[in-house]
């Protein structure tokens, strides 16, 4: 419900740049010279029909309310972007960009935590705000500790080891390497729960560029190697945003295009799915520039072919 409403209100009160404003005025004197040459066209051929004197008498009636919803339909047709999408050359690898809620897109989905894969969403070391969270509020009907067997029992069927243990962190003290994955499957939902940043003291979480790069490319060998099966679609939000002890040039728009270039170099050498839906976050609205990321698309699309 909270995405309809923002695509509503972002499709009537978000984006009125000038160049929306342009597009607005011409669309709806395109309108209004259609409806006027039917109207004339009529006429000629009709000049003293009954119906002709019942429109030009409907049109005077309804004037306001006729302008009103031209312009309505000229604001809707001039909406900014929220969706772009590219397909790689050659193939049938199709990378989609879009405002969306992530939990209601068909096919798997990329959920970060931390490297100790805590759970505890009672002591704060999980925000129920986060996709973490929501994923144990609202998959494991906010229990942890189920989300905390099904991990575990994922690491213990493929052998997947803590690299240290610290007894000084304030939830679990086994730390995993950045990167490492797990595949969960609560109600009915396919999630891959990467480690991303790294749990410190008293509940402090550290993500560095490097752990960006580094979780991806893990991502997309674990996908490769360990799906238990075989996702058309993959749905991955744009990770890192929520942390803010990246550099500034580490802004959401950036992170988006890490996303798309990791995938791009591992599709390129052992594709694994036919689409990537990156999901915009809707609160993130003025972060993104839709425009600016359906360019990079195509020429990311063209270097892509240049260089395959």
């Amino acid at each position: 419900m909270g995405y309809f409403i923002f695509k509503i209100k972002t499709i009537l009160f978000k984006g009125y740049n000038k160049k929306r404003w342009i597009r607005i005025g011409k669309t709806f004197l395109s309108i209004i010279g259609a409806m006027w040459l039917l109207t004339e066209v009529y006429a000629f051929a009709y000049e003293n029909s009954e119906t002709l004197k019942s429109m030009k008498s409907f049109v005077e009636g309804y004037a306001i309310p006729i302008i009103l919803l031209i312009l309505l339909i000229s604001i809707l047709l001039a909406a900014p972007k929220l969706k772009v999408s590219r397909k790689l050359f050659g193939t049938d690898i199709n990378i989609i960009i879009e405002f969306c809620d992530i939990w209601k897109m068909e096919g798997a989905k990329v959920i970060s935590g931390v490297d100790t894969f805590d759970s505890d969403i009672n002591k704060g070391l999980v925000s129920v705000k986060t996709l973490h969270g929501h994923l144990i509020e609202n998959y494991y009907d906010g229990k942890p500790e189920e989300f905390d067997k099904d991990v575990s029992d994922f690491m213990k069927t493929y052998n997947i080891e803590p690299i240290t243990t610290d007894s000084k962190l304030p939830g679990k003290n086994k730390r995993y390497e950045i990167g490492t994955s797990v595949i969960l499957r609560p109600k009915d939902q396919y999630i891959y729960f990467m480690a991303l940043s790294s749990m410190k003291n008293k509940g402090v979480v550290e993500i560095k560029p490097a752990y960006i790069d580094k979780s991806l490319e893990n991502l997309w060998i674990f996908i490769e190697e360990f799906a238990l099966e075989y996702n058309d679609v993959i749905n991955i939000p744009v990770i890192g945003t929520g942390k803010k002890k990246l550099p500034a040039i580490y802004t959401n728009q950036f992170l988006l295009y890490k996303i798309v270039e990791s995938f791009v170099r591992k599709v390129k050498l052992q594709p694994f799915c036919r689409t990537l839906r990156i999901c915009l976050y809707h609160m993130d609205f003025d972060k993104y520039d839709l425009n600016k990321i359906q360019n990079y698309l195509d020429d990311y699309a063209n270097e892509y072919l240049l260089k395959k």
